[in-house]
Protein backbone atom coordinates (compact mmCIF):
# COMPACT_ATOMS: atom_id res chain seq x y z
CA UNK A 1 0.00 0.00 0.00
CA UNK A 2 2.68 2.51 0.88
CA UNK A 3 4.60 1.64 -2.29
CA UNK A 4 1.31 2.73 -4.48
CA UNK A 5 1.10 5.54 -2.55
CA UNK A 6 4.92 6.73 -3.09
CA UNK A 7 4.42 6.18 -6.58
CA UNK A 8 1.25 8.22 -6.96
CA UNK A 9 3.26 11.24 -4.69
CA UNK A 10 6.16 10.75 -7.66
CA UNK A 11 3.68 10.70 -10.40
CA UNK A 12 2.24 13.94 -9.10
CA UNK A 13 5.50 15.57 -8.50
CA UNK A 14 6.53 14.75 -11.89
CA UNK A 15 3.44 16.00 -13.37
CA UNK A 16 3.67 19.65 -11.02
CA UNK A 17 7.33 19.68 -12.45
CA UNK A 18 5.87 19.77 -16.43
CA UNK A 19 5.67 22.86 -18.22
CA UNK A 20 2.23 23.60 -19.67
CA UNK A 21 3.12 22.30 -23.37
CA UNK A 22 4.57 18.87 -22.21
CA UNK A 23 1.30 18.89 -20.02
CA UNK A 24 -1.08 19.29 -22.88
CA UNK A 25 1.10 16.53 -24.90
CA UNK A 26 1.17 14.00 -22.34
CA UNK A 27 -2.88 14.36 -21.60
CA UNK A 28 -3.69 15.05 -24.98
CA UNK A 29 -1.55 11.40 -25.37
CA UNK A 30 -3.30 9.61 -22.37
CA UNK A 31 -6.86 10.59 -23.86
CA UNK A 32 -6.06 9.09 -27.39
CA UNK A 33 -5.00 5.85 -25.45
CA UNK A 34 -7.72 5.64 -23.50
CA UNK A 35 -10.38 6.43 -26.30
CA UNK A 36 -8.67 4.11 -28.59
CA UNK A 37 -8.45 1.22 -25.98
CA UNK A 38 -12.20 1.63 -25.24
CA UNK A 39 -13.42 2.04 -28.96
CA UNK A 40 -11.20 -1.07 -29.97
CA UNK A 41 -12.66 -2.86 -27.41
CA UNK A 42 -16.41 -1.86 -27.98
CA UNK A 43 -15.26 -3.16 -31.19
CA UNK A 44 -14.23 -6.29 -30.38
CA UNK A 45 -17.77 -6.46 -28.40
CA UNK A 46 -19.35 -5.71 -31.69
CA UNK A 47 -17.83 -7.92 -34.18
CA UNK A 48 -21.28 -9.39 -35.26
CA UNK A 49 -21.78 -12.33 -37.60
CA UNK A 50 -24.70 -13.99 -39.07
CA UNK A 51 -26.75 -15.82 -37.15
CA UNK A 52 -29.50 -16.63 -40.00
CA UNK A 53 -30.24 -14.33 -43.55
CA UNK A 54 -32.63 -14.20 -46.24
CA UNK A 55 -35.46 -15.45 -43.97
CA UNK A 56 -38.89 -15.07 -43.74
CA UNK A 57 -40.68 -12.48 -41.19
CA UNK A 58 -42.30 -14.62 -39.41
CA UNK A 59 -39.05 -16.75 -38.31
CA UNK A 60 -37.71 -13.28 -38.03
CA UNK A 61 -39.95 -12.48 -35.63
CA UNK A 62 -40.03 -15.55 -33.57
CA UNK A 63 -35.94 -15.85 -33.37
CA UNK A 64 -35.83 -12.35 -32.11
CA UNK A 65 -38.26 -12.95 -29.32
CA UNK A 66 -36.26 -15.97 -28.82
CA UNK A 67 -33.15 -14.11 -28.15
CA UNK A 68 -34.66 -11.59 -26.59
CA UNK A 69 -36.06 -13.48 -24.01
CA UNK A 70 -32.71 -15.20 -23.24
CA UNK A 71 -31.22 -11.53 -23.09
CA UNK A 72 -28.69 -12.21 -26.00
CA UNK A 73 -27.01 -9.01 -27.76
CA UNK A 74 -28.22 -8.97 -31.25
CA UNK A 75 -29.06 -6.75 -34.53
CA UNK A 76 -31.53 -6.66 -37.16
CA UNK A 77 -30.44 -6.43 -40.81
CA UNK A 78 -32.04 -6.15 -44.62
CA UNK A 79 -35.21 -5.06 -43.17
CA UNK A 80 -35.42 -7.15 -40.60
CA UNK A 81 -34.72 -10.59 -43.05
CA UNK A 82 -31.14 -10.85 -41.48
CA UNK A 83 -30.45 -11.54 -37.51
CA UNK A 84 -26.95 -10.88 -36.29
CA UNK A 85 -25.16 -11.81 -33.09
CA UNK A 86 -21.68 -12.03 -31.31
CA UNK A 87 -19.59 -14.22 -33.57
CA UNK A 88 -18.23 -16.13 -30.42
CA UNK A 89 -21.49 -16.80 -29.47
CA UNK A 90 -23.06 -18.34 -33.33
CA UNK A 91 -22.62 -21.25 -32.20
CA UNK A 92 -24.78 -21.93 -29.44
CA UNK A 93 -27.21 -19.66 -30.49
CA UNK A 94 -27.45 -21.34 -33.89
CA UNK A 95 -28.91 -24.65 -31.56
CA UNK A 96 -30.87 -22.73 -29.36
CA UNK A 97 -32.85 -20.88 -32.10
CA UNK A 98 -33.23 -23.69 -34.96
CA UNK A 99 -36.62 -25.13 -33.34
CA UNK A 100 -38.01 -21.57 -34.15
CA UNK A 101 -37.38 -22.07 -37.87
CA UNK A 102 -41.37 -23.35 -39.09
CA UNK A 103 -41.59 -21.85 -42.63
CA UNK A 104 -40.39 -23.86 -45.76
CA UNK A 105 -38.51 -20.98 -46.91
CA UNK A 106 -34.53 -21.89 -47.64
CA UNK A 107 -32.56 -19.68 -44.91
CA UNK A 108 -28.89 -18.71 -45.09
CA UNK A 109 -26.11 -19.25 -42.45
CA UNK A 110 -23.22 -17.01 -43.85
CA UNK A 111 -23.69 -13.58 -46.26
CA UNK A 112 -23.83 -14.64 -49.59
CA UNK A 113 -23.00 -12.17 -51.92
CA UNK A 114 -26.10 -10.37 -54.13
CA UNK A 115 -24.04 -10.78 -57.25
CA UNK A 116 -24.35 -14.86 -57.30
CA UNK A 117 -27.46 -15.44 -58.87
CA UNK A 118 -29.28 -18.91 -60.31
CA UNK A 119 -28.07 -21.76 -59.82
CA UNK A 120 -24.71 -20.92 -58.74
CA UNK A 121 -25.98 -19.06 -55.82
CA UNK A 122 -28.14 -22.17 -54.89
CA UNK A 123 -24.54 -24.17 -54.85
CA UNK A 124 -22.79 -21.30 -53.07
CA UNK A 125 -25.89 -21.42 -50.34
CA UNK A 126 -25.41 -24.81 -49.67
CA UNK A 127 -21.67 -25.23 -49.96
CA UNK A 128 -21.29 -22.37 -47.03
CA UNK A 129 -24.06 -23.65 -44.94
CA UNK A 130 -23.16 -27.10 -44.82
CA UNK A 131 -20.08 -25.50 -43.60
CA UNK A 132 -21.27 -23.85 -41.25
CA UNK A 133 -23.48 -26.85 -39.61
CA UNK A 134 -20.43 -28.77 -39.58
CA UNK A 135 -18.31 -25.98 -37.86
CA UNK A 136 -21.80 -25.65 -35.60
CA UNK A 137 -21.85 -29.77 -34.74
CA UNK A 138 -18.10 -29.12 -33.88
CA UNK A 139 -18.36 -27.32 -31.18
CA UNK A 140 -21.06 -29.73 -29.46
CA UNK A 141 -19.48 -31.09 -26.46
CA UNK A 142 -18.76 -35.08 -27.07
CA UNK A 143 -18.73 -34.87 -30.52
CA UNK A 144 -14.95 -34.85 -31.75
CA UNK A 145 -16.07 -34.55 -35.87
CA UNK A 146 -18.81 -33.92 -38.37
CA UNK A 147 -19.23 -34.02 -42.00
CA UNK A 148 -22.84 -32.63 -43.86
CA UNK A 149 -23.35 -34.65 -47.25
CA UNK A 150 -26.20 -33.53 -49.35
CA UNK A 151 -27.24 -35.46 -52.44
CA UNK A 152 -28.73 -33.32 -55.01
CA UNK A 153 -30.76 -35.05 -57.41
CA UNK A 154 -30.68 -33.71 -61.41
CA UNK A 155 -34.02 -32.17 -61.92
CA UNK A 156 -35.62 -32.37 -65.49
CA UNK A 157 -38.51 -30.56 -67.25
CA UNK A 158 -39.93 -33.19 -68.78
CA UNK A 159 -39.97 -35.38 -66.06
CA UNK A 160 -42.80 -35.83 -63.73
CA UNK A 161 -41.40 -38.12 -60.97
CA UNK A 162 -38.79 -35.44 -59.50
CA UNK A 163 -36.62 -36.99 -56.58
CA UNK A 164 -36.06 -35.20 -53.61
CA UNK A 165 -32.88 -33.98 -52.13
CA UNK A 166 -31.43 -36.23 -49.47
CA UNK A 167 -28.72 -35.67 -46.43
CA UNK A 168 -26.91 -37.51 -44.68
CA UNK A 169 -25.26 -36.41 -41.10
CA UNK A 170 -21.93 -38.40 -39.84
CA UNK A 171 -20.66 -38.01 -36.23
CA UNK A 172 -17.82 -38.91 -35.46
CA UNK A 173 -18.98 -38.87 -31.38
CA UNK A 174 -16.86 -39.76 -28.10
CA UNK A 175 -17.15 -43.19 -26.39
CA UNK A 176 -19.98 -42.92 -23.95
CA UNK A 177 -22.12 -39.76 -25.51
CA UNK A 178 -25.51 -40.30 -26.04
CA UNK A 179 -27.13 -37.59 -27.78
CA UNK A 180 -30.62 -36.07 -26.71
CA UNK A 181 -33.44 -36.16 -28.81
CA UNK A 182 -33.93 -32.79 -29.19
CA UNK A 183 -30.42 -32.64 -30.14
CA UNK A 184 -31.37 -34.70 -33.04
CA UNK A 185 -34.50 -33.04 -34.16
CA UNK A 186 -32.65 -29.44 -34.12
CA UNK A 187 -29.84 -30.46 -36.11
CA UNK A 188 -32.62 -32.66 -39.01
CA UNK A 189 -34.34 -29.09 -38.70
CA UNK A 190 -31.67 -26.99 -39.15
CA UNK A 191 -30.13 -28.89 -42.59
CA UNK A 192 -33.56 -29.10 -43.84
CA UNK A 193 -33.62 -25.65 -43.93
CA UNK A 194 -29.67 -24.82 -44.66
CA UNK A 195 -30.45 -26.66 -48.44
CA UNK A 196 -32.65 -25.55 -51.12
CA UNK A 197 -35.96 -28.16 -51.37
CA UNK A 198 -34.85 -30.47 -48.46
CA UNK A 199 -37.20 -31.88 -46.31
CA UNK A 200 -36.91 -33.09 -42.84
CA UNK A 201 -37.76 -36.99 -43.28
CA UNK A 202 -35.23 -36.90 -46.12
CA UNK A 203 -32.71 -36.07 -43.32
CA UNK A 204 -30.50 -39.11 -41.54
CA UNK A 205 -27.97 -38.87 -38.77
CA UNK A 206 -25.73 -41.70 -37.60
CA UNK A 207 -22.46 -42.16 -35.73
CA UNK A 208 -19.13 -43.24 -37.01
CA UNK A 209 -20.37 -46.67 -36.46
CA UNK A 210 -23.04 -46.66 -38.38
CA UNK A 211 -25.60 -46.50 -35.80
CA UNK A 212 -28.96 -44.26 -36.13
CA UNK A 213 -29.29 -41.24 -34.27
CA UNK A 214 -33.26 -41.55 -34.43
CA UNK A 215 -35.70 -43.71 -33.18
CA UNK A 216 -35.46 -45.53 -29.90
CA UNK A 217 -32.32 -47.87 -30.77
CA UNK A 218 -30.39 -44.90 -31.59
CA UNK A 219 -27.98 -42.60 -29.53
CA UNK A 220 -30.43 -39.78 -29.60
CA UNK A 221 -33.36 -42.20 -28.57
CA UNK A 222 -35.37 -41.12 -25.32
CA UNK A 223 -37.14 -44.83 -24.86
CA UNK A 224 -39.85 -43.82 -26.85
CA UNK A 225 -41.67 -47.39 -28.32
CA UNK A 226 -42.74 -47.74 -32.27
CA UNK A 227 -46.04 -47.45 -31.32
CA UNK A 228 -45.47 -43.47 -29.70
CA UNK A 229 -42.92 -43.16 -33.22
CA UNK A 230 -45.86 -44.36 -35.67
CA UNK A 231 -48.45 -41.95 -33.27
CA UNK A 232 -46.62 -39.09 -33.15
CA UNK A 233 -45.96 -39.16 -37.42
CA UNK A 234 -49.58 -39.90 -37.22
CA UNK A 235 -50.52 -36.55 -35.14
CA UNK A 236 -48.15 -34.48 -37.36
CA UNK A 237 -49.53 -35.76 -40.50
CA UNK A 238 -52.43 -34.85 -39.83
CA UNK A 239 -51.46 -31.30 -38.60
CA UNK A 240 -49.78 -30.76 -41.62
CA UNK A 241 -52.70 -31.60 -43.66
CA UNK A 242 -54.63 -28.83 -41.46
CA UNK A 243 -52.23 -26.31 -41.46
CA UNK A 244 -52.03 -27.01 -45.67
CA UNK A 245 -55.92 -26.31 -45.23
CA UNK A 246 -55.89 -23.08 -43.37
CA UNK A 247 -52.53 -21.65 -43.48
CA UNK A 248 -53.30 -20.16 -47.45
CA UNK A 249 -56.85 -18.86 -46.21
CA UNK A 250 -55.79 -16.92 -42.60
CA UNK A 251 -51.78 -17.45 -42.53
CA UNK A 252 -49.70 -20.30 -41.40
CA UNK A 253 -48.48 -17.49 -38.35
CA UNK A 254 -52.00 -17.31 -37.31
CA UNK A 255 -53.18 -20.40 -36.43
CA UNK A 256 -52.09 -23.27 -34.06
CA UNK A 257 -53.31 -26.71 -34.36
CA UNK A 258 -53.11 -29.87 -31.57
CA UNK A 259 -53.70 -33.08 -32.46
CA UNK A 260 -54.51 -35.76 -29.92
CA UNK A 261 -54.94 -39.41 -31.43
CA UNK A 262 -55.41 -42.97 -29.55
CA UNK A 263 -54.11 -45.38 -31.78
CA UNK A 264 -54.85 -49.25 -31.23
CA UNK A 265 -51.89 -51.45 -31.99
CA UNK A 266 -53.05 -54.68 -30.32
CA UNK A 267 -52.04 -57.68 -33.17
CA UNK A 268 -55.74 -59.69 -33.39
CA UNK A 269 -56.77 -62.55 -35.39
CA UNK A 270 -60.32 -63.61 -36.28
CA UNK A 271 -61.48 -66.29 -37.76
CA UNK A 272 -65.25 -66.60 -39.11
CA UNK A 273 -66.94 -69.53 -40.49
CA UNK A 274 -70.31 -68.51 -42.65
CA UNK A 275 -73.54 -70.40 -43.85
CA UNK A 276 -74.71 -68.97 -46.51
CA UNK A 277 -78.18 -70.15 -47.96
CA UNK A 278 -79.11 -69.41 -51.45
CA UNK A 279 -82.13 -69.96 -53.18
CA UNK A 280 -85.61 -68.99 -53.21
CA UNK A 281 -86.44 -65.64 -51.72
CA UNK A 282 -85.30 -63.41 -49.25
CA UNK A 283 -87.74 -64.33 -47.07
CA UNK A 284 -87.70 -68.08 -47.66
CA UNK A 285 -84.25 -69.16 -48.50
CA UNK A 286 -84.20 -72.57 -49.83
CA UNK A 287 -80.53 -73.28 -50.46
CA UNK A 288 -79.40 -75.04 -53.51
CA UNK A 289 -80.69 -78.24 -54.60
CA UNK A 290 -78.19 -81.14 -55.25
CA UNK A 291 -81.15 -83.82 -56.00
CA UNK A 292 -84.60 -84.47 -56.35
CA UNK A 293 -86.85 -87.82 -56.19
CA UNK A 294 -90.50 -87.69 -57.54
CA UNK A 295 -92.69 -90.70 -56.48
CA UNK A 296 -96.63 -91.16 -58.61
CA UNK A 297 -98.71 -93.55 -57.87
CA UNK A 298 -102.57 -94.30 -59.48
CA UNK A 299 -105.34 -97.07 -59.43
CA UNK A 300 -108.70 -97.12 -60.46
CA UNK A 301 -111.66 -98.90 -58.92
CA UNK A 302 -113.40 -99.85 -56.12
CA UNK A 303 -110.37 -102.40 -55.29
CA UNK A 304 -108.21 -100.04 -55.85
CA UNK A 305 -109.87 -97.72 -53.29
CA UNK A 306 -109.73 -100.30 -50.74
CA UNK A 307 -105.94 -100.77 -51.16
CA UNK A 308 -105.59 -97.15 -50.87
CA UNK A 309 -107.36 -97.50 -47.37
CA UNK A 310 -105.41 -100.10 -46.28
CA UNK A 311 -101.96 -98.36 -47.71
CA UNK A 312 -99.00 -99.77 -48.47
CA UNK A 313 -96.01 -99.86 -46.03
CA UNK A 314 -93.35 -97.39 -46.65
CA UNK A 315 -93.02 -93.64 -46.70
CA UNK A 316 -95.81 -92.95 -49.29
CA UNK A 317 -98.35 -94.10 -46.90
CA UNK A 318 -97.15 -91.63 -43.95
CA UNK A 319 -97.86 -88.67 -46.60
CA UNK A 320 -101.21 -87.86 -47.32
CA UNK A 321 -101.61 -85.68 -50.42
CA UNK A 322 -104.50 -83.45 -51.47
CA UNK A 323 -104.92 -86.50 -54.45
CA UNK A 324 -104.53 -89.12 -52.07
CA UNK A 325 -106.98 -87.87 -49.64
CA UNK A 326 -109.80 -86.90 -51.96
CA UNK A 327 -109.52 -90.49 -53.90
CA UNK A 328 -110.35 -91.93 -50.33
CA UNK A 329 -113.14 -90.37 -49.58
CA UNK A 330 -114.99 -90.89 -53.03
CA UNK A 331 -114.40 -94.75 -52.03
CA UNK A 332 -116.20 -94.33 -48.48
CA UNK A 333 -118.83 -92.81 -50.46
CA UNK A 334 -119.15 -95.99 -52.44
CA UNK A 335 -118.59 -94.56 -55.56
CA UNK A 336 -117.30 -97.42 -57.81
CA UNK A 337 -115.78 -94.69 -60.51
CA UNK A 338 -113.57 -93.19 -57.69
CA UNK A 339 -109.73 -94.07 -58.57
CA UNK A 340 -106.77 -93.41 -56.38
CA UNK A 341 -103.86 -91.46 -57.14
CA UNK A 342 -100.23 -90.63 -55.10
CA UNK A 343 -97.49 -88.67 -55.82
CA UNK A 344 -94.42 -87.78 -53.38
CA UNK A 345 -91.19 -85.27 -55.01
CA UNK A 346 -88.25 -85.03 -51.86
CA UNK A 347 -85.55 -82.43 -52.99
CA UNK A 348 -82.18 -82.34 -51.05
CA UNK A 349 -80.64 -78.86 -50.90
CA UNK A 350 -76.93 -77.61 -49.99
CA UNK A 351 -76.32 -74.15 -47.89
CA UNK A 352 -73.36 -72.27 -48.89
CA UNK A 353 -70.17 -71.93 -46.55
CA UNK A 354 -67.28 -69.45 -45.76
CA UNK A 355 -64.39 -69.84 -43.78
CA UNK A 356 -62.27 -66.23 -43.69
CA UNK A 357 -59.89 -65.70 -41.63
CA UNK A 358 -58.90 -61.68 -40.65
CA UNK A 359 -55.88 -60.55 -39.18
CA UNK A 360 -56.29 -56.89 -38.09
CA UNK A 361 -53.27 -54.71 -38.43
CA UNK A 362 -51.81 -52.73 -35.67
CA UNK A 363 -52.33 -48.95 -35.30
CA UNK A 364 -55.91 -48.50 -35.81
CA UNK A 365 -57.64 -45.20 -34.96
CA UNK A 366 -59.66 -45.15 -31.81
CA UNK A 367 -60.27 -41.94 -31.36
CA UNK A 368 -58.97 -38.64 -32.40
CA UNK A 369 -59.20 -35.32 -30.66
CA UNK A 370 -58.35 -32.20 -32.95
CA UNK A 371 -58.11 -28.68 -31.45
CA UNK A 372 -57.22 -25.25 -33.66
CA UNK A 373 -57.31 -22.25 -32.53
CA UNK A 374 -57.05 -19.06 -35.25
CA UNK A 375 -55.64 -15.52 -34.91
CA UNK A 376 -59.44 -14.28 -35.45
CA UNK A 377 -62.36 -13.41 -34.17
CA UNK A 378 -64.62 -16.29 -35.87
CA UNK A 379 -68.82 -16.26 -36.08
CA UNK A 380 -71.06 -18.74 -35.50
CA UNK A 381 -71.29 -19.60 -39.22
CA UNK A 382 -67.47 -19.30 -40.13
CA UNK A 383 -66.80 -21.43 -37.04
CA UNK A 384 -68.73 -24.19 -38.35
CA UNK A 385 -67.39 -23.85 -41.61
CA UNK A 386 -63.83 -24.19 -40.71
CA UNK A 387 -64.72 -27.13 -38.59
CA UNK A 388 -66.21 -29.13 -41.70
CA UNK A 389 -62.64 -28.11 -43.36
CA UNK A 390 -60.52 -29.48 -40.31
CA UNK A 391 -63.25 -32.77 -40.16
CA UNK A 392 -62.34 -33.12 -43.77
CA UNK A 393 -58.61 -32.67 -43.72
CA UNK A 394 -58.19 -34.92 -40.92
CA UNK A 395 -60.43 -37.23 -41.57
CA UNK A 396 -62.32 -36.89 -38.10
CA UNK A 397 -65.36 -39.58 -37.87
CA UNK A 398 -68.41 -37.97 -35.22
CA UNK A 399 -69.41 -41.91 -35.08
CA UNK A 400 -66.29 -43.03 -33.66
CA UNK A 401 -65.98 -40.76 -31.32
CA UNK A 402 -63.60 -38.14 -33.06
CA UNK A 403 -63.69 -34.42 -31.51
CA UNK A 404 -62.75 -31.20 -33.17
CA UNK A 405 -62.96 -27.98 -31.20
CA UNK A 406 -62.64 -24.53 -33.14
CA UNK A 407 -61.65 -21.20 -31.39
CA UNK A 408 -60.95 -17.63 -32.81
CA UNK A 409 -59.57 -14.73 -30.95
CA UNK A 410 -56.88 -12.31 -31.64
CA UNK A 411 -53.58 -13.33 -29.59
CA UNK A 412 -51.12 -11.72 -31.67
CA UNK A 413 -50.26 -8.69 -33.58
CA UNK A 414 -51.62 -9.20 -37.21
CA UNK A 415 -49.12 -10.01 -39.87
CA UNK A 416 -48.46 -6.63 -41.22
CA UNK A 417 -47.80 -4.56 -38.17
CA UNK A 418 -45.78 -7.50 -37.10
CA UNK A 419 -43.49 -6.93 -40.24
CA UNK A 420 -43.84 -2.73 -39.89
CA UNK A 421 -42.65 -3.32 -36.24
CA UNK A 422 -39.60 -6.12 -37.25
CA UNK A 423 -39.05 -3.34 -40.38
CA UNK A 424 -38.95 -0.34 -38.09
CA UNK A 425 -36.45 -2.16 -35.37
CA UNK A 426 -34.25 -3.24 -38.39
CA UNK A 427 -34.25 0.67 -39.80
CA UNK A 428 -33.45 1.68 -35.75
CA UNK A 429 -30.57 -0.38 -35.08
CA UNK A 430 -29.49 0.42 -38.93
CA UNK A 431 -29.15 4.06 -38.05
CA UNK A 432 -27.85 3.43 -34.72
CA UNK A 433 -24.89 1.89 -35.64
CA UNK A 434 -24.49 4.42 -39.05
CA UNK A 435 -24.06 6.99 -36.24
CA UNK A 436 -21.96 5.42 -33.92
CA UNK A 437 -19.71 4.28 -36.31
CA UNK A 438 -19.70 8.41 -37.85
CA UNK A 439 -19.15 9.74 -34.52
CA UNK A 440 -15.71 7.41 -33.94
CA UNK A 441 -14.74 8.54 -37.58
CA UNK A 442 -15.41 12.02 -36.15
CA UNK A 443 -13.40 11.32 -32.81
CA UNK A 444 -10.16 10.01 -34.41
CA UNK A 445 -10.55 13.07 -37.00
CA UNK A 446 -10.69 15.69 -34.14
CA UNK A 447 -8.26 13.99 -32.00
CA UNK A 448 -5.55 13.71 -34.96
CA UNK A 449 -6.25 16.96 -36.03
CA UNK A 450 -5.45 18.50 -32.61
CA UNK A 451 -2.38 16.27 -32.30
CA UNK A 452 -1.10 17.28 -35.30
CA UNK A 453 -1.87 21.47 -33.98
CA UNK A 454 0.15 20.81 -31.11
CA UNK A 455 3.00 19.29 -32.38
CA UNK A 456 3.05 21.64 -35.27
CA UNK A 457 3.18 24.40 -32.74
CA UNK A 458 5.47 22.89 -30.46
CA UNK A 459 8.03 22.38 -33.69
CA UNK A 460 7.92 25.91 -34.18
CA UNK A 461 8.40 27.23 -30.64
CA UNK A 462 12.34 27.75 -29.13
CA UNK A 463 13.00 25.60 -25.93
CA UNK A 464 12.63 29.25 -23.92
CA UNK A 465 11.15 32.10 -23.95
CA UNK A 466 8.68 33.33 -27.68
CA UNK A 467 9.10 33.99 -30.59
CA UNK A 468 9.41 37.47 -31.42
CA UNK A 469 9.23 39.64 -34.30
CA UNK A 470 12.51 42.01 -33.97
CA UNK A 471 11.89 45.20 -36.37
CA UNK A 472 13.71 45.55 -39.40
CA UNK A 473 16.74 47.88 -39.86
CA UNK A 474 16.26 50.86 -42.30
CA UNK A 475 19.77 51.08 -44.05
CA UNK A 476 18.65 53.38 -46.65
CA UNK A 477 20.58 56.43 -45.37
CA UNK A 478 24.20 55.10 -45.74
CA UNK A 479 24.74 55.51 -49.16
CA UNK A 480 28.52 54.07 -49.41
CA UNK A 481 31.24 52.29 -47.41
CA UNK A 482 33.49 55.45 -47.76
CA UNK A 483 31.02 57.77 -46.04
CA UNK A 484 30.47 55.73 -43.08
CA UNK A 485 34.45 56.03 -43.10
CA UNK A 486 34.47 59.49 -43.52
CA UNK A 487 31.74 59.04 -40.21
CA UNK A 488 32.60 60.80 -37.16
CA UNK A 489 33.82 57.98 -34.27
CA UNK A 490 32.29 56.43 -32.24
CA UNK A 491 32.79 57.65 -28.03
CA UNK A 492 34.24 54.82 -26.09
CA UNK A 493 31.81 54.24 -23.00
CA UNK A 494 34.55 53.90 -19.83
CA UNK A 495 32.70 52.69 -16.69
CA UNK A 496 34.39 53.80 -13.85
CA UNK A 497 34.54 51.29 -10.88
CA UNK A 498 34.06 51.70 -7.44
CA UNK A 499 37.85 52.37 -5.45
CA UNK A 500 37.33 49.53 -3.28
CA UNK A 501 36.94 47.38 -6.05
CA UNK A 502 39.37 49.38 -8.30
CA UNK A 503 42.03 48.41 -5.14
CA UNK A 504 40.81 44.46 -4.49
CA UNK A 505 41.42 44.18 -8.83
CA UNK A 506 44.95 45.60 -8.75
CA UNK A 507 45.61 43.58 -5.53
CA UNK A 508 44.89 40.34 -7.15
CA UNK A 509 46.74 41.44 -10.44
CA UNK A 510 49.82 42.65 -8.71
CA UNK A 511 49.36 38.75 -7.03
CA UNK A 512 48.94 36.65 -10.03
CA UNK A 513 51.93 37.87 -11.55
CA UNK A 514 53.91 37.65 -8.96
CA UNK A 515 53.05 33.92 -7.32
CA UNK A 516 50.91 32.34 -9.58
CA UNK A 517 51.00 29.50 -7.51
CA UNK A 518 49.46 31.35 -4.10
CA UNK A 519 46.94 32.93 -6.64
CA UNK A 520 45.98 29.75 -7.38
CA UNK A 521 46.10 28.38 -3.50
CA UNK A 522 43.81 31.40 -2.37
CA UNK A 523 41.18 31.23 -5.29
CA UNK A 524 40.73 27.48 -4.30
CA UNK A 525 40.53 28.40 -0.34
CA UNK A 526 37.87 31.15 -1.66
CA UNK A 527 35.91 28.70 -3.86
CA UNK A 528 35.69 26.54 -1.17
CA UNK A 529 34.52 29.02 1.56
CA UNK A 530 31.52 29.83 -1.09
Amino acid sequence: MDKVKQGFLNFFDRWNNLGFNQKVIVGTMLFAMVFSTFFFFQQANDDFDVLYANMSLSDAAAVAAKLKEEKQPFRLADGGTTILVPRGMKNNLVLDTATELTSEQTINLTQIPPVVQGKLQEELIKKHNTLTITNVLRSIRGIKNAQVIVSQPDHSLFSEDQENPTASVLLVVEPGFRMKADQVKTIKKLVAHAVPGLQEDFVAIADNSGNSLEGPTGLGGSGTTEADIRRKNFEQETRKKIIGILGPVVGKENVVVSVSALLNFDQTKTRIHRIIPSGGNENAATGIPVSQQVQTEEYKGKQAAQQAQGGEPGVTSNVEAASHMGTRKGAEEGDDNSNYKFSKSTTNFVNSEEDKSVEYAPGTIERMTVAVVLNKVLTGKETEEIKTLVMNAAGADINRGDSVDIKGFQFSQPPDDNEKLLAEQAKSAQEQAWWLQLAGMITFGVLGLATLIIFYSLAKRPAEGELVEEPVEDYSYVNTAEELLEAAPIPVIEAKLDPEVEHMKDAITNMVSEDPSEAARVLVTFMKEM
